[in-house]
């Protein structure tokens, strides 16, 4: 599931404090239900795999100006 995260940024381009926003991931209470089963019948393997693979996909910043649509710095 997608989901819009928003925040109040400095803006550098319109120099001025505006909404800025990105796009981020939900994950369901199932699949949480599924992750903790597999953490749990594979004796922790499951969660070394899922922070490895967090680390690896990890979004830094994707924060953009709701005013003059261009990503921040």
């Amino acid at each position: 599931m997608k989901a819009i995260e928003k925040t109040i940024k400095h803006c550098n381009d319109c120099d001025t404090s505006t909404t800025h926003e990105r796009n981020i991931s939900k994950t369901s209470w199932l699949m949480i239900a599924i992750h903790l089963i597999l953490i749990i019948i594979t004796g922790g393997i499951w969660l070394a795999i899922i922070i490895i693979w967090k680390v690896l996909t990890v979004k830094i910043g994707g924060w953009s100006c709701s005013e003059c649509r261009k990503r921040g710095r």
